[in-house]
């Protein structure tokens, strides 16, 4: 197997990532390997020890486990491996013990067997490890100077700004505002409060005065979405961070030293507000860290992440949305205990006898591969036509209309399209071979038998780790009623299992008033449905099978003949006391 290992610097926003994984999924196909993609990401420094590139560590351990089948590496250029001297020791070290093919871009294979090879990737190395230690040096150099003039760069606190001189002036607006955050804190009010207070009042952020969107990435789904500036609100972390900012009492630190900067607090005022951060913090117990099973695997149906909530002695122990951390963001969607929904979860992933046959059912029937040869076959079409665009436009920049400026945009504009199609052509293959070779249902089968055959079902680590490798996602769409009862609906895609969300497995559980959830039940994938309803879900607890009325009924809701012919018996899973699995004890 060929691993293909992608890196973009922080120095640089040349040769993307996905162009990266294009070229090397491409030189896959060409050697007829299969392949895995370590991608380590945008924005991590080829100057990092190896402990901060944890992609690059895993490929490293990979190679020495023989069970992964690496046969070879391949990067873009050696400087996506380093520009630090010690990692790239590491990374010799182990290809050259596991006899590992090694491929800088090209063709050709590196030997490093052969002192002349040896010689000249040393040599690169030092190069790298050179060149960015002397260019961080001069860019330091000049930041020093220009601090010591009086000039900033960057992003300056808000309550400031730069004018013509980038020169630091107070922008009295914005010191309006710190000012009132700090008489705020200086009455004990915590940053989650004074962000609250700031939202209700609209007052705007620094970045309402921006016109554009911002760009942020999901830290567990790596889903990259905009958000208009204007619609960025106060959070608890950027007044917390606000108020322990030195710049507001006239320091300004640049490496070891120390500048004087505009005066917006008085220094008195910010001590005594440090005084009560550092009060606050002694009257924090520690409790260790706490582990929470499903973490990253959580996604509520308005698009945010759940994240875990415990305390030994309280009686928060639940996974909630991340909404409701800022009260004018809360979507309203109820919290679920935490041991009941790992408890469901590990019982559906290692106790169930019927998941198998059911994602083998839905593989086999599932309209997905059609669609995607559909897809392939369109993208194909376009690069061809696209192809011949580009040719076109290229034969007459090199003949009679060189240096023509409408031809030339227009040669780039169709440059940039075929580029973006060969890709497009490239992750719907990737798809197609993954349903065709049921790899997903092949890994989840091998992870189940090392679960179940080894003992780990009370292995924290183990168990989290085998989850993370079969889920993608868990999608909750909670309802809490009139009564303060709630409905829950659980959609479940796993990894490598590229379903359609009408093809996706659908569980359903109810929690009454005062009591917690004894029971999740299956309803199978959602298939044409458009909702499943807590009326529903009423006849699916008193009943096992399938009977006249409840046929009936799931008729008058409208489900299809086919979702009713099918669901012959419905599985339920119980997370009583007894058991319910307690990681956070």
């Amino acid at each position: 197997m060929l691993a293909i290992y992608t890196r973009l610097s922080v120095e640089s926003e040349s040769k993307s990532i996905d162009y990266q994984k294009r070229e090397g999924i491409q030189f896959a196909k060409e050697m007829s390997l299969q392949y895995e993609l370590y991608d380590e990401g945008a924005g991590v420094s080829g100057t990092n020890d190896i402990t901060e590139r944890p992609v690059l560590s895993k490929l490293i351990s990979d190679i020495s486990d023989t069970s992964k089948n690496i046969s070879a590496v391949w990067m873009r250029s050696q400087d996506r491996l380093d520009r630090n001297s010690m990692v790239y020791f590491i990374f010799l070290d182990a290809v050259k013990k596991s006899n590992v093919l090694v491929y800088f871009g090209s063709k050709e294979q590196l030997d490093f067997n052969d002192p002349q090879t040896l010689l000249n990737t040393s040599i690169l190395s030092a190069f790298n490890a050179y060149y960015a230690g002397a260019s961080r040096k001069k860019i330091k150099r000049v930041l020093h100077d220009n601090a010591e003039k009086g000039k900033v760069w960057g992003i300056v606190p808000y309550g400031y700004r730069t004018d013509e001189n980038q020169k630091l002036e107070i922008y009295e607006e914005e010191s309006k505002v710190v000012e009132l955050i700090f008489k705020l804190a200086l009455k004990g009010w915590g940053g989650k409060r004074i962000a609250t207070k700031l939202n209700l009042d609209k007052i705007p952020t620094r970045y309402h005065n921006y016109e554009g969107t911002l760009k942020t990435k999901n830290k567990y789904t790596k889903e990259v979405s905009r958000k208009s500036k204007k619609d960025i609100v106060w959070a608890a972390k950027t007044v917390t961070d606000m108020l322990q900012n030195k710049w507001y009492v006239g320091t300004r630190t640049y490496g070891e030293k120390t500048f004087a900067c505009p005066i917006i607090i008085n220094d008195i005022d910010f001590y005594k507000v440090q005084n009560l951060f550092k009060k606050r913090k002694n009257f924090r117990s520690f409790e260790g860290k706490h582990k929470y099973l499903l973490k990253g695997k959580l996604r509520c149906k308005c698009g945010r992440n759940l994240y875990g909530r415990y305390k030994k002695h309280g009686r928060e122990n639940y996974y909630m949305c991340s909404s409701k951390r800022e009260a004018t963001m809360n979507c309203g969607s109820a919290s679920i205990n935490i041991p009941r929904l790992d408890s469901f979860i590990i019982q559906h992933l290692f106790e169930s006898k019927n998941l198998i046959n059911h994602l083998e059912e839905v593989l086999n029937n599932s309209d997905k591969l059609k669609t995607l040869n559909y897809e392939l076959s369109e993208i194909i079409s376009k690069i061809s036509i696209l192809s011949r665009k580009k040719n076109k436009y290229a034969k007459y920049l090199a003949d009679e209309l060189e240096g023509d400026e409408t031809i030339l945009d227009l040669y780039k504009k169709t440059k940039r399209e075929l580029e973006i199609g060969i890709d497009t052509q490239m992750k719907i293959q990737a798809k197609i071979d993954d349903l065709s070779s049921k790899k997903g249902l092949n890994n989840y089968k091998e992870i189940k038998k090392k679960i179940k055959s080894n003992d780990l079902m009370n292995d924290f680590e183990s168990l989290q780790e085998a989850i993370h490798q079969i889920l993608d996602e868990i999608v909750i769409d909670s309802t809490i009623r009139e009564d303060k009862s709630v409905f829950l609906k659980l959609s479940i895609s796993y990894k490598n299992i590229d379903l359609e969300d009408k093809e996706k497995v659908l569980w359903v559980a109810e929690r009454m008033n005062g009591k917690s959830i004894e029971k999740f039940e299956f309803i199978g994938k959602v298939n044409q449905v458009d909702d499943i309803n807590d009326s529903i879900f009423n006849y699916l607890k008193q009943m096992s099978s399938m009977n006249e009325n409840l046929v009936s009924h799931l008729k008058k809701e409208g489900l299809s003949n086919r979702y009713i012919n099918k669901q012959k018996k419905f599985q339920t899973i119980y997370v009583d006391k007894k058991s319910l699995f307690h990681f956070n004890k």
